[in-house]
């Protein structure tokens, strides 16, 4: 039985969606294939390849959908996969199939992973201390199934795929809360050449502009902790507007483009030419992670006041730009170099006519783009008949 089965997972710690003999890190095909290895063997010793008995449950022919990059996320890939049962025994149920398959996937031992060491060239997940373990226990926990369907024999999670969605998240402050910075840093700057050292400065606590900027500069370091390896966290707002305009060039009508401009030089596919349906630029608020406003110290009070007040005018100071793009498929690295356009574009660094230019060019090397990383892209769906 074929099966078509929704994959979700937090690529932060992973070399990518398919497998890379030459990377330190396991991608979401090792992980799931060795569940799959787990779930249909009842946790026996096997390998999918090892074994032609036919009184025995065994897995082949896994075709992923969308070969993501290293540290790119997935709300929802896909792949499919043949579970093959021993003549006379039921299919397995599309329930059965997520849950086994997810129950593998976070609470496979360690005795298994070196098991499949033992018997795979993709040796990664050697198990020899503690440390070691809860490593890859961790990569483990990146990884869920989220939907399994039963699909016909001829049906290819690749090919038969109608369009593939993706997501670009990136953090900005707002326009006020840039604003307020940007004249909070002329004012300390006045005062530096007011003051003949950084001591008067350095000493001057009671200035509510002074606490305001400080907060707000430690707030924009110190809050990339919880947000660098989910998105792209700039230090300044982005002309949403631009943005939009760039992505209906580089959309041309929803026609099929070449796309060369955009092409990773490592891209295997025989044509450059896509059609992108759907190319969109949101802006919304982005709320930052909760003040402590709960407070017993009766001696810092005051303080305490001042920085919480300072807090909650910063808290709801950050935006969400969501760049949405919808396509046939994609080439290789092309959402990034994309969106580093559009950024530049943002950033009043590149000008529209430029950005046609750059599509007309039709030669990557030719071009200087710097793409963005790969923490801020979700393949949020692969869309099927």
């Amino acid at each position: 039985m074929r099966y078509l089965i929704g994959v979700r997972y937090i690529g932060s710690n992973l070399c990518g969606m398919s497998k890379a003999a030459e990377h330190a890190l396991p991608s979401v095909e090792d992980l799931v294939s060795n569940a799959l290895n787990g779930f249909v063997s009842r946790g026996n010793s096997y390998h999918s390849s090892s074994s032609n008995d036919g009184d025995v449950d065994k897995w082949m022919n896994l075709q992923i959908s969308s070969r993501t990059d290293a540290g790119v996320h997935a709300i929802r890939n896909c792949f499919h996969v043949d579970i093959i049962r021993p003549e006379g025994k039921k299919p397995f149920k599309t329930s059965a199939v997520a849950n086994g398959i997810n129950s593998y996937l976070s609470k496979q031992t360690s005795k298994y992973m070196k098991h499949n060491h033992d018997h795979d060239s993709h040796g990664i997940y050697t198990i020899d201390t503690k440390r070691n373990s809860m490593r890859n226990q961790s990569h483990l926990r990146s990884v869920l199934i989220t939907d399994v369907k039963t699909v016909q024999s001829t049906f290819n999670a690749r090919s038969d795929a109608k369009s593939r969605i993706y997501e670009y998240h990136i953090l900005v402050p707002t326009q006020a809360a840039q604003a307020v910075y940007d004249v909070n840093a002329i004012k300390r700057k006045s005062k530096l050449k007011l003051n003949d050292t950084e001591t008067s400065i350095d000493n001057d606590h009671n200035n509510d502009d002074d606490d305001f900027v400080e907060s707000y500069e430690s707030l924009t370091r110190h809050r990339n902790i919880f947000h660098e390896e989910r998105k792209w966290c700039l230090p300044h707002p982005l002309d949403t507007k631009a943005m939009q305009d760039a992505c209906d060039i580089l959309c041309n009508n929803s026609e099929e483009t070449d796309y060369s401009s955009f092409r990773n030089s490592r891209c295997s596919s025989s044509s450059p030419f896509r059609k992108i349906i759907k190319f969109n630029v949101y802006s919304h608020s982005f709320p930052e992670h909760p003040t402590h406003s709960n407070t017993t110290d009766t001696n810092t009070n005051t303080n305490t006041e001042n920085n919480n007040d300072n807090n909650n005018l910063l808290i709801n100071q950050t935006n969400q730009i969501t760049i949405t793009v919808e396509a046939t498929s994609f080439l290789l690295r092309m959402v990034r170099n994309m969106v580093g356009l559009i950024v530049q574009v943002g950033e009043g660094k590149i000008k529209l006519d430029d950005v046609k230019n750059i599509l007309s060019v039709k030669n990557r090397h030719k071009i200087k783009i710097k793409p963005a990383p790969a923490e801020g892209l979700y393949l949020k769906n692969v869309v099927y008949d």
